[in-house]
This record gives C-alpha cells, sequence and structure tokens, in this order.
C-alpha cells in the first residue's frame, strides 16, 4: 500500500500530472522539433542552392518548408517548454502572443498546402490559364495564405490570457473558457477543427481527383495513339528488316511504359499528400474534439 502511494506520487502532481506521460511527450516533441526544422531546412538549401532559378512548383516546395520551420520553431518549441517547465515565464501580452503565433502557423502550414494544390490544378487542368502566372502570382497567393491565417487566428488573441492555476498557485497561459458554458468551447474546437482540418482536406482531395483524372486521360489517350503510331509503323515498314522493326516497336513500347510510370507516380504523389496530411493531423483534432464534447475524457483542449 505505502508503496503504491508512493509510485503514485512519484509519476503524477499534485493538480493530476503524469510526469512519466509528460517524459514520454517531451521526447517525442523535441523529435518532431528536430525533424521539422533541420529537415525542411535543407530542403530549402537545397532548391535554392542547387537552383538557379526555381519554377513555380519549387517556389511552393520552399514556402511550403518556411511555413513548416515556423510550425517548428513557434508551436512545438514552445509546448516542448511548457512540458519541461510546467509553467509560463512571461505576462499577459506574451501569452496572447505565443498563443497567437502558435495557431497562426498551424493555419499558414495548411492555408501553403491548400495553395499548392490549387496552383497544381490550374497548371494541370486549365493550363492555358496558367501560363501567364509568373514567380510574382506564387507570392501572392502565399502573401494570402498568411493573412487568413493571421485573421483566423485573432480570436487567440481574447481567448488566451496570463492566469494562476488554482490547483498549485503556478501562472500559466490558460484559455478563458467557462465550464459552465461548454458550448463556447466546443464552438471554437469545432471551428479550429472545420477551418484547419476538414474544409482544407475537402479542397486537397477535390484538387488532386481531379489532377489524378486530367493526368489518367491524358496518358491514356498518349498511350492509344502510341499505339495506333505502332501498327501505323510496321504497316509501312512490312518489307524492312526483322531488327529495324523490333527496334521501332522497343522505342515506342519504351515511351508507352515511360508514360505510365509518369501516371503512377502522380497518383503515388497525390495519394501521398492527402494521406499524410489526414494522418499527421488526426490525432491532434481526434484528441481536441474529444476534449471539448466529452467532459470525462482523458484529454483537455489547453
Amino acid at each position: 500500500m505505502d508503496n503504491t502511494s508512493t509510485n503514485t506520487n512519484n509519476n503524477t502532481t499534485s493538480f493530476g500530472r503524469n510526469e512519466a506521460l509528460a517524459k514520454v511527450e517531451i521526447t517525442v516533441l523535441a523529435a518532431i522539433l528536430f525533424m521539422a526544422v533541420f529537415g525542411n531546412l535543407m530542403i530549402i538549401v537545397i532548391h535554392v542552392y542547387r537552383e538557379r532559378k526555381l519554377n513555380r512548383m519549387q517556389l511552393f516546395i520552399v514556402h511550403l518548408a518556411a511555413a513548416d520551420i515556423f510550425v517548428g520553431l513557434f508551436q512545438v518549441l514552445p509546448q516542448l517548454i511548457n512540458d519541461i517547465t510546467d509553467r509560463f515565464d512571461g505576462n499577459n501580452f506574451l501569452c496572447k502572443l505565443v498563443s497567437y503565433i502558435e495557431v497562426g502557423t498551424m493555419y499558414n502550414s495548411t492555408y501553403v498546402l491548400i495553395m499548392t494544390a490549387l496552383d497544381r490544378y490550374l497548371s494541370i487542368c486549365h493550363p492555358l490559364m496558367s501560363q501567364t502566372w509568373t514567380s510574382k502570382r506564387v507570392h501572392a497567393m502565399v502573401v494570402i495564405a498568411w493573412l487568413l491565417a493571421a485573421i483566423f487566428a485573432s480570436p487567440q488573441l481574447l481567448i488566451f490570457s496570463y492566469k494562476r492555476r488554482e490547483s498549485d498557485g503556478v501562472y500559466i497561459c490558460g484559455d478563458n473558457f467557462n465550464s459552465s458554458n461548454m458550448w463556447q468551447m466546443q464552438t471554437y474546437i469545432t471551428w479550429i477543427f472545420l477551418s484547419v482540418y476538414a474544409v482544407p482536406f475537402i479542397i486537397l482531395t477535390v484538387c488532386y481527383s481531379k489532377i489524378c483524372t486530367v493526368v489518367w486521360i491524358s496518358v491514356n489517350a498518349k498511350e492509344t495513339h502510341t499505339s495506333k503510331c505502332k501498327r501505323k509503323h510496321l504497316l509501312q515498314n512490312g518489307a524492312g528488316s526483322q531488327s529495324s522493326r523490333t527496334k521501332a516497336v522497343l522505342h515506342l513500347r519504351a515511351h508507352s511504359n515511360k508514360l505510365t510510370q509518369s501516371k503512377i507516380k502522380t497518383v503515388k504523389l497525390t495519394l501521398a499528400v492527402v494521406i499524410c496530411f489526414i494522418v499527421c493531423w488526426a490525432p491532434f483534432f481526434i484528441t481536441q474534439m474529444w476534449a471539448a464534447y466529452d467532459i470525462n475524457s482523458p484529454y483537455d483542449t489547453s
């Protein structure tokens, strides 16, 4: 009985924090921070220093990598520090600023990804419309993503504040939702779920589905054309040598295989983008929605 009590006291703080779980969370956050910052930094360095002039897709990749670096520095890092210290060392202004930037970077990363999908959609599905687009248009789309993120994150300035935790008197940066009016928190969490996860997921799915459809139809048309050319070539060169006919067939077949591989690569890339978006964000939003709508959930929305 005494051993159980001692273990409980060692693993859990006075206000219910599980220290063993906190250590796991700190380790995971540290790994995510390292991969987010250094991984995306390498992407930027490779694209900027290897390419003399970046095309539109490469520009979007650089912007997306930069957005993910901001997520690492201004969302993952503050959460990591909070988990290590279990307190907020600052003031009310700093609390609101950190909360605003945390959510703002989350919005921005998602919306830059959406802008990238829209650019790919216009480039592949409406090539004539996108031919006049320049790098300035790319930067303009990214600026729009930043502006939308700045606007949608603004409620954080009102919701979060620097306050004392009732259980132990430690100052934290927490939300001001009233437990007696759960609908306020539920409304806000649902809004974030829709604006950061659900709606972007629908947009990404629609854009990349149309891209896959256009690529599939285009490649099938080219394969049909290649097959017709092959038959025509064989008929025209029927009297030629066996070796020349074989070379012609192999050349056309190689071209057809190249198109097929391109089609498969496009489909795989599309699936990778959508699946990664779903998988990476799903745990966060599942726990947030669970905590918002179930008072007995083991999670909180902070």
